[in-house]
Order: structure tokens, then sequence, then C-alpha cells
């Protein structure tokens, strides 16, 4: 269930200031109390992760832990979590969906305001 995306990563943590564009496997960060390598300061930066990932028929579990800040949606319709805070404490979630096969579009909106940065996700399919 590998699925590629392109991560835009941005100076600012409203998604401006684009510095980095990159190809990752998955959504798998943590970065402590650091951030990317190529950012000058360890805070108030943001990450646009955007992926067309296939998936067979059924029922999948989406789990994920970011801190702070995340607005993740499949085909641009449906939202997989909504967490747009500033928060030390970040946010975990897992959320069920109903998805057909073929090619769905995921994006994923990122911004760690002040402390731990963590930008993880990934999903299962449970039936």
């Amino acid at each position: 269930k590998q699925c590629e995306f392109t991560a835009d990563y941005y100076k600012y943590q409203d998604l401006t200031g684009k510095f980095a564009i990159k190809k990752e496997m998955g959504i798998d960060h943590d970065w402590g109390d650091g951030n990317p390598e190529e950012l000058y300061k360890s805070d108030k930066f943001s990450v646009r992760w955007t992926g067309n990932c296939e998936f067979e028929e059924g029922r999948y579990r989406f789990f994920g832990t970011f801190n702070d800040a995340v607005k993740a949606t499949i085909d641009n319709t449906t939202w997989i979590h909504n967490y747009w805070v500033s928060s030390t404490n970040g946010t975990t979630f897992e959320k069920e969906l109903d998805i057909e096969t073929g090619t769905h579009f995921i994006k994923v909106d990122y911004y760690d305001y002040f402390g731990d940065a963590v930008a993880q996700l990934d999903w299962e399919k449970i039936n």
C-alpha cells in the first residue's frame, strides 16, 4: 500500500515561502524539537503532501499523529481529519472510510507552531 507523495515544504506556518519540493514514500516524520534539515528555524513551518494513491474497494482505517495542526482530505471532498489549531499537544486520530477501487487523491496540509514537530499518516484495509 505504498503511496508516493509530493511534499512541498514552506518556511511559514500558512503554507507560504516554499523552499523545497521532495518525493516521499508515505508521511512519517518526527522532527522532535527540530525541523526539516533545510530550514533555518525550528518552529512555524508547514508542509503540503499530495499523492494519487491506489486502493482496492473496502473499508479503511486512517490513523495519524500531528503536532501541531493538520487538514487531511481524500479526493478533495471527504475529510480524513481537520484540526487546524496551534496546540503543543497536537492531535492523534483514527477514522474509518469506505473506499472504492481506483486512484484517490490524498492531500495533507500541516504546520508546526511550537515545540515538537510530528507528521505521521497511514492507513490499513480492515475489510
